[in-house]
């Protein structure tokens, strides 16, 4: 299953110091790139504002999903978890929503 999901920085939750919320925003960022590298995350984007972004993930159920999401937890704030359905799968839907019965 693929999920798109938008995010949000939740700036309480990132230190004061300049320095040290650089840091930290390397070391998330890190985490989203080794997570590319295992084939979790499709595609991953920041706003401009850095204030927030978009992901598509990958993964075998909601459960999942939700698991690999925590270790972004408190810093990252997640808006939506939607899963996504594939071009393909809205035509099968269609054709069988309007298949005579």
């Amino acid at each position: 299953m693929r999920f798109y999901i938008t995010w949000h920085n939740d700036q309480t939750a990132f230190p004061a110091s300049r320095e040290e919320r650089a840091k930290l925003g390397v070391s998330l960022v890190e985490m989203v790139k080794a997570d590319m590298k295992a084939g979790m995350t499709k595609d991953w984007g920041a706003s401009a504002s850095g204030r927030g972004g978009y992901a598509i993930y990958e993964a075998t159920s909601e459960t999942a999903i939700g698991e690999a999401l925590q270790k972004y937890r408190p810093y990252i704030v997640f808006d939506s978890v939607e899963p996504i359905i594939t071009a393909d799968q809205i035509i099968e839907s269609f054709k069988r929503a309007t298949a005579k019965k």
